[in-house]
């Protein structure tokens, strides 16, 4: 009996311990499940194996870092204590003149400073662009798109225009020569021009002498006449230089013409006129003396057309005196003439 409690006794014993080892094995396995694991920190140049469960070197390529280089400094040479206020050169102290001199490291001397000319600053804007003045005189602009003008002047015929079918040399004397116009701006340095103009009677006089006896031939020519003008024109400052082609019309007059033998008139006739094509050529400069005046000059080179003499007869102041009857005579070639004039114009 006691042999049967005794062998009772060791399997209860037996089997709670048992119970206790495996109570024990499922608390370690839930302290491993809820204990969070740290972070493993491996030294330099390895790294954490995971398959391993260790710290692995790891091949790192070396970089060479490029050296900047550094220029040297030059050595400055500090003063000796013996020349506080200067440079010594080795043997004596140098004091240079800051102003004007520098100090020659080579040649352990002072050496006069390269001076170089002032610069010219720019002129300063006006503070108030609004209030700044305009400094163009008035007389340098054109204020005025047209203009009323009169011109006096002189006209001389040219001599080979007349004396095509005469004897002897032509003495022709200069007239008075009025023009009045009215002048507007087209474009820029475009102008067209009215002109009205009138030449006073010019004398026209050819003497000759031929077998033993004095002939002469006299007469007077005045013309009127109509242009338009095309004038370019631009602007210099205050002068307006011009150069221009005029088309129109001219009324020539011829009268008295006479014919004298020995100083005797032998033929007078009553004279000519006719209506001919012109042109002229022209060129001058004007100046602005205001807004609105100006005075200037031009030259003309001028075709008047051809001339007519005689009305159908031609009276003889012979002894008897007798008139004969003759076609017209128209001259052979056209006049030209030489001009001169000056004046004034004024604008609106």
């Amino acid at each position: 009996m006691k042999r049967e409690l005794l062998l009772i006794t060791l399997v209860l014993s037996f089997v709670s311990n048992c119970r206790t080892v495996e109570s024990e094995g499922e608390k370690k396995e839930e302290e491993k499940k809820t204990t969070v694991q740290e972070p493993i920190t491996c030294p330099d140049s390895t790294v954490w194996n995971e398959d391993d469960k260790r710290c692995v070197e790891v091949a790192v390529e070396k970089v060479e870092e490029k050296k900047e280089s550094v220029p040297k400094k030059q050595p400055v040479k500090k003063p000796s204590p013996k020349c506080l206020d200067g440079i010594w050169n080795g043997r004596d102290c140098i004091k240079c003149n800051a102003s004007t001199e520098l100090w020659d490291f080579e040649a352990k001397t002072c050496v006069a400073r390269a001076v170089n000319p002032p610069t010219e600053l720019p002129a300063a804007a006006p503070i108030c662009p609004t209030l700044a003045v305009e400094t163009t005189p008035p007389s340098t602009q054109v204020a005025a798109d047209g203009y009323f003008r009169g011109y006096v002047g002189v006209s001389k015929l040219n001599r080979n225009s007349l004396s095509a079918s005469s004897y002897g040399e032509l003495e022709i004397n200069a007239a008075p020569l009025l023009s009045l116009g009215y002048e507007r701006r087209l474009r820029d340095v475009l102008w067209i021009e009215g002109e009205l103009m009138y030449s006073a009677p010019a004398s026209i006089n050819n003497n000759y002498e031929d077998g033993g006896h004095s002939f002469g031939t006299s007469a007077e020519i005045q013309t009127t006449r109509l242009f338009a003008n095309l004038l370019l024109s631009p602007t210099i400052k205050f002068m307006h230089p011009y150069v221009g082609l005029g088309l129109g019309v001219s009324y020539n007059i011829i009268s008295n013409p006479t014919f004298k033998k020995d100083q005797v008139t032998e033929i007078k006739t009553d004279g000519g006129d006719t209506v001919q094509a012109a042109y002229q050529l022209l060129a001058g400069l004007d100046f602005d003396i205001s807004e609105k005046i100006y005075v200037g000059f031009n030259f003309r080179y001028v075709n008047l057309g051809k001339f007519q003499v005689g009305k159908n007869q031609i009276n003889y102041t012979t002894s008897p005196p007798k008139t004969e009857s003759v076609p017209n005579r128209q001259s052979e070639n056209s006049m030209t003439a030489f001009e001169f004039l000056c004046g004034v114009g004024y604008g609106f």
